[in-house]
């Protein structure tokens, strides 16, 4: 019991979004997520630099390219753990996952990178895909919807051609 007290005695609590409160936190989480909720990312917490996330990237892309996806996934998780941030590590863990066939962990990712870059259609045409791929044509046409919307915003011929098409498996 005295590990519980201890562990209470060292705790913190970290108000966010100035009604929201996270209580029974460890001062290194307390500080990780007032890190994140600045904007930064966990790689400046742990004095990863950009060049370093990068890099293990760059070895899940060569590890993808070479149709090695379980051993490329850990390597995207990487990046977008430590740079979540950034939408192209989102994609590239998506596109991973549905070549694996993992199409729920795909769509996922595919949600995060389309959160984080509303402009880009490609994550939502890829989460369609994979909605088709587990028979849910509703989910399908609302992803395709989104990249409409996308495409609305910042116009490109070639994903409103891949949404058309698209459209002709519903």
């Amino acid at each position: 019991m005295s590990g519980t007290s201890e562990a209470s005695e060292n705790s913190e609590s970290l108000k966010i979004g100035g009604d929201v409160e996270i209580v029974d936190l460890s001062p290194v989480e307390k500080k990780a997520l007032e890190v994140i909720a600045g904007g930064g990312t966990l790689a400046s917490m742990r004095g990863l630099t950009p060049d370093e996330i990068e890099t293990i990237y760059a070895i899940g892309f060569n590890l993808y390219n070479q149709g090695k996806y379980a051993t490329a996934e850990p390597m995207f998780q990487f990046a977008c753990l430590y740079s979540h941030l950034e939408p192209r590590y989102w994609t590239a863990l998506g596109d991973c996952r549905q070549m694996a066939k993992n199409y729920q962990p795909a769509i996922d990712s595919y949600g995060m990178a389309f959160m984080l870059d509303v402009d880009n259609p490609w994550p939502t045409i890829q989460a369609a895909i994979c909605y088709l791929a587990v028979g849910d044509k509703e989910q399908a046409a609302d992803a395709l919807s989104l990249g409409d919307k996308a495409i609305a915003r910042k116009p490109n011929e070639t994903a409103r051609l891949r949404i058309a098409a698209l459209r002709q498996a519903l």
